[in-house]
């Protein structure tokens, strides 16, 4: 398959256009991939000892929130933010997703999920961390695994 790129002036719109022999499951998934914009990056505005950082999606494992307070965790750092948890879940990339009251995960970033006590799962991270993934987020936390899976 052949891939190409077209650069357009900042004012016009932008498009896709897939040429296709024929559509499978695939395809509708890559469809709504490029229609939502869950290929962009964002990038959220933190803070470390009194600094300013702009932390770029693709590189934040977990969102977790704790008295108002956000923190960004990165493979090894931790950024805080002010920044709503639910503003943060509409903000990301389709990859992220919310996995408790309190937590938002990049899916991108889990090693393995492994079943524990209490109907409640585990997600192992690829930098060593663990959350984990309540009741009341499990079923749809699933069917998205599942979905990716496909």
């Amino acid at each position: 398959m052949k891939v190409r790129i077209e650069r357009i002036g900042a004012g016009q719109k932008e498009e896709a256009l897939l040429r296709l022999a024929k559509e499978d499951g695939s395809t509708e998934k890559l469809r709504t991939y490029i229609e939502t914009d869950s290929w962009k990056k964002v990038s959220i505005l933190c803070k470390k000892e009194e600094k300013l950082h702009r932390i770029d999606s693709d590189t934040v494992f977990y969102v977790e929130s704790v008295r108002e307070i956000q923190s960004i965790h990165t493979a090894d750092e931790v950024y805080e933010t002010r920044e709503r948890l639910y503003v943060l879940e509409k903000l990301l990339p389709a990859s992220f997703i919310r996995i408790s009251r309190s937590v938002i995960l990049n899916l991108d970033k889990v090693r393995l999920y492994r079943p524990i006590l209490n109907g409640l799962m585990e997600a192992g991270l690829e930098n060593g961390e663990s959350v984990y993934i309540s009741r009341k987020y499990l079923k749809e936390v699933r069917d998205r695994i599942l979905e990716e899976a496909k």
